[in-house]
């Protein structure tokens, strides 16, 4: 596991880097408009919905590293293409945005067949009872890795940068994800049971996740909610760079920097209620849900290079997201059978993917909808960028009331726990005794 944890180190630069602000500024310099950057951002999203065939080949053929091996160094190479073709083709030309879209198409599609694989596998390398304490550590040195070489690479690019440091950037971030995949062939492989006699059918591996009463509701609320997230996040590196006024730097200096300290801070913490607290996963979801759905209110509030509120909106970000996506993956993990769980992460790329394309697109569209638009009353600041966050926020909060459907078979009522948490004295000595015995309850062997 400690070769998964070294390949994330390096993993964490490439996604970082490929997903980050330099991305949408090369494209801006490319001549991308707000409605391109929307269909950019939905990239990652439509190539999601090939998970469903990756995991069909993973059940057909046993093999699970091979597979992530040979599709993730095709992925990850193109990015390679993509910005030396970008250095020859014309600027500002819809032909030449729309050859390197497919492109990045194609290499997101690559690397999306390989998720099911890789979570399959990995999963079953970890023991179920350290799972929040590993994927927490997992998270943490991934956080602290693409938040130092990104501050590093972002001060290189500066206030105004060239093509040409964009390509030596981005020549910089492939590299490093093509590393990562190079560590993973040290890691252990082990191939999946396959039937000979009945082969798998691809509708059958779909349907099933879907079919199931306890683990529908997830995929509901991760559908709903990834549109929410993305109808504001869709613009919020625009934002950064055009309403904040922020350079390239500021803005690696915040994400990954603040975010991926509280990232870091956050995740230990969170992996250890995952794993200590009775239905911790389910509790530490729901109250990070919560919060990722409200702290984005605060960016409507912020103007120009207000660097406090930029920065109170994003540690809070930090933490609330770290232990969201370790209480997610460790439900998906709960939730589904051994034997099917490259099906049920499958199932679930699925629909975050539709969601969150749809998202990124309407993003988009509502920026141009709103372009032009500066409307202050009092402190609230509604401009082309900052007025999605508004509507997202409001989404946000609705799909908060699917949560209480989200139940594991020995799951309680949320009510249960409020109840718990109102009746406790902060001022009584024993509470906290209480508290500390519940972190620090052994271990099953």
């Amino acid at each position: 596991m400690q070769k998964v944890i070294l390949a994330w180190v390096a993993g964490s630069i490439f996604f970082e880097g490929i997903g980050g602000t330099p991305f949408v500024g090369m494209f801006r310099m490319l001549g991308a408009t707000p409605a391109w950057i929307g269909l950019l951002v939905a990239l990652p999203s439509l190539a999601s919905l090939a998970t469903p065939i990756g995991s069909w080949i993973m059940a057909r053929t046993g093999s699970r590293k091979r597979f992530f091996l040979r599709f993730s160094y095709t992925g990850r190479a193109m990015w390679l293409v993509v910005i030396f073709a970008g250095l020859i083709l014309p600027h500002g030309s819809s032909a030449t945005l729309t050859f390197l879209f497919g492109c990045i198409l194609f290499g997101r599609l690559a690397m999306a067949l390989t998720q099911p694989a890789w979570w399959s596998w990995v999963s079953d390398l970890i023991p179920a009872e350290r799972f929040g304490e590993y994927w927490g550590r997992r998270q943490m040195w991934g956080r602290i890795s693409g938040a130092v070489g990104l501050l590093i690479l972002n001060w290189f690019l500066g206030a105004d940068p060239t093509y040409g440091r964009f390509v030596f950037y981005f020549t910089i971030v492939s590299l490093f994800g093509l590393f990562d995949i190079f560590i993973h062939r040290g890691v252990t492989g082990i191939r999946v049971k396959v039937n000979r006699e009945e082969p798998p059918q691809f509708h059958r591996l779909f349907i099933e996740p879907i079919r199931d009463r306890k683990f529908r509701p997830l995929l509901i609320f991760i559908g709903c909610f990834a549109f929410a997230n993305q109808l504001g996040g869709g613009m919020l590196h625009l934002m950064f760079l055009e309403d904040f006024q922020l350079t390239y730097f500021e803005i690696a200096l915040y994400m990954p920097g603040l975010l991926g300290i509280m990232w870091v801070i956050g995740s230990r913490f969170w992996g250890r209620l995952v794993d200590n607290l009775h239905d911790g996963r389910r509790i530490v979801f729901i109250v990070c849900s919560v919060v990722v759905a409200t702290h984005v209110l605060i960016f409507v509030f912020t103007g120009p290079r207000q660097h406090s509120l930029i920065a109170t909106a994003l540690a809070l970000g930090g933490i609330s997201w770290s232990g969201y996506h370790i209480a997610l993956t460790a439900l998906i993990i709960g939730m589904s059978p051994s034997h099917a769980r490259g099906q049920y992460f499958a199932a679930y790329a699925v629909f975050f993917g539709i969601g969150d394309m749809l998202g990124a697109i309407s993003a988009g569209q509502l920026a141009e909808l709103f372009a032009g638009l500066n409307y202050e009353l009092g402190p609230l600041h509604l401009t082309q960028f900052r007025t999605p966050y508004l509507i997202s926020a409001g989404l946000r909060v609705s799909c908060l009331f699917l949560l209480p459907f989200i139940r594991e078979p020995d799951s309680r009522p949320i009510g249960v726990f409020v109840r718990r948490i109102f009746s406790l004295n902060p001022f009584h000595r024993g509470t906290w005794v209480y508290v500390r015995s519940k972190l620090d309850r052994p271990r099953s062997m």
